[in-house]
């Protein structure tokens, strides 16, 4: 009797004895009901007397709109909505559905710049809106002109809100947008949970001057155009975990300079368009993260930015590991680099400085497994283990000065298991061990090479081979042979 009483008073006496004071739930239900052949949208509440009417007509959105308007807490039924205006939600209010059951399906031929679901006051600003368990369809292949300003979800200066649970597809532009091209429109400490997000024209996620949002376990893959994740206008200190974008026609995640100081942890990027995680921003971390394929781009491309650390990553069957171009106090850490088309490392033209590569696992690279290929100075490649560049050398250094090369063990590569060429000048090359490197151990292979110190490695192939200018080799052993290794150039007491 109290459960019947607590929904409808049929007796019109009030609440039983058992119950006190009648308790309505503050939630507003959103569902459809078709009468003569016409599908109306009603959305009720509970009252007194039984469900009060919010809002109803032909139009959803309208429908909607009046219930978000009117209730704290908006339930939608399972069904198809057919969405023909933007979804307005306040602050502190929830518009959830049954999962993906619950279809906004965009109608054909909007106007430009129509978003599904946004929040209500983007001029004023709104906090606190949850947006969960619904299916957004944009229905891209029936919109037509600019596709500049679409989204099926979009949250522009609204902070501490949700996103959970909801699949978003088929959108004119963005997936879901945080933020917006002015300074004051960034979306802040929000909390995107469990998007699926996919085969949108532009992003699965697009971030614009928004700051401090956790991204997790989402799935951002088949963007048509572009990127899984896109991040520009200073978009800063945002966290990433368990993010995963295949087949992207460009890149994974794309990192605009400006928005620095990004975190990504065990994301995973499969077979996109362009190099998987491309970053111009400073201060970004990458830690467990994985790409594999396609074969002819990058796993990292860090460009003109300081301080960014790739660790414990997975590359494989890429066209380079971690392409450095024009980049200082970057490291790479503690990473499996395995089957690259060309090189593991590769230190690009510009002056990559100051950037430290450790203790990662190179192997089986077609060509280097860490190549300066720029005029770089004082980088540190220490601890690694190279295995098997199958056609060239373990660690190539073409122009690049005062750099250290330490305690590698470099194994079964094509060529040398360290070489430099060009205009090499004044690196420092000790406590390195090498073994069965098909061409040599050490080979300066150039005139314009100059001050170069070789010195207390162990090398099993024995000889340095030797054309440069100022070469100073000395203490270096061939333990196959049980005999240090003859010197060149050696100090006073120098073997």
């Amino acid at each position: 009797m109290a459960t019947i009483a607590g929904l409808q008073d049929f007796r019109q006496e009030g609440p039983p004895a058992d119950i006190g004071v009648f308790q309505f739930p503050a939630s507003i239900m959103v569902f459809q009901h078709t009468f003569s052949g016409v599908t109306y949208i009603c959305a009720v509440r509970a009252g007194a007397r039984g469900w009060v009417l919010v809002s109803y007509g032909a139009v959803a959105t309208t429908v909607i709109n009046a219930a978000t308007a009117a209730g704290r807490d908006v339930y939608v039924c399972s069904g198809t909505y057919s969405i023909t205006a933007d979804c307005t939600i306040p602050s502190n209010t929830t518009l959830r559905g049954a999962g993906s059951s619950t279809v906004f399906y965009v109608a054909n031929g909007r106007p430009a710049a129509m978003v599904a679901i946004t929040n209500a006051n983007h001029a004023g600003g709104n906090t606190g809106i949850v947006i969960r368990d619904l299916y957004v369809d944009g229905n891209r292949a029936n919109q037509t002109g600019a596709t500049a300003g679409w989204a099926n979800i979009s949250l522009v200066n609204c902070t501490d809100s949700v996103i959970e649970r909801v699949w978003c597809t088929n959108s004119y532009g963005e997936g879901v947008q945080l933020g917006d091209v002015g300074a004051g429109d960034g979306s802040d400490n929000n909390f995107v949970s469990n998007l699926h997000s996919w085969a949108n024209s532009h992003c699965g996620l697009w971030l614009g001057n928004s700051e401090r949002n956790v991204v997790v376990n989402c799935d951002l893959s088949s963007s048509v155009n572009f990127y899984g994740i896109h991040m520009i206008f200073s978009s800063l200190d945002n966290i990433f975990t368990n993010v995963k974008g295949a087949t992207n026609a460009l890149n994974f995640i794309f990192i605009e300079a400006g928005s620095v100081r990004n975190t990504l942890v065990n994301c995973a990027s499969i077979n996109n368009g362009e190099t998987a995680y491309i970053c111009f921003a400073d201060d970004c971390i990458f830690d467990a993260c994985k790409a594999n394929l396609p074969t002819t781009r990058s796993g990292f491309q860090i460009t003109d930015c300081v301080g960014n650390i790739i660790s414990s990553c997975q590359i494989t069957n890429m066209a380079f590991g971690v392409y450095i171009n024009n980049s200082d106090e970057c490291l790479v850490v503690d990473c499996l680099l395995k089957g690259m088309q060309y090189d593991a490392v590769y230190f690009a033209t510009g002056t990559p400085d100051n950037n430290e590569v450790a203790n990662n696992m190179i192997a089986h690279n077609n060509r280097y497994g860490v190549n300066f290929d720029g005029a770089g100075t004082l980088n540190w490649v220490h601890g690694n283990k190279i295995i098997g560049a199958e056609h060239d050398h373990g660690i190539y250094i073409s122009a690049a000065s005062g750099n250290i090369i330490q305690d590698n063990f470099i194994n079964l590569t094509a060529g040398y298991a360290i070489f430099l060429d060009g205009d090499a000048n004044s690196n420092l090359i000790f406590g390195n061990y090498t073994n069965g490197n098909t061409t040599g151990s050490v080979r300066v292979n150039d005139a314009a090479c100059d001050t170069n110190r070789i010195w207390g490695n162990n090398f099993e192939e024995g000889i340095i081979s030797d054309v440069g200018t100022g070469t100073t080799a000395f203490d270096n052993y061939d333990p196959s042979a049980n005999a240090w290794i003859a010197a060149i150039n050696a100090p006073v007491g120098g073997r």
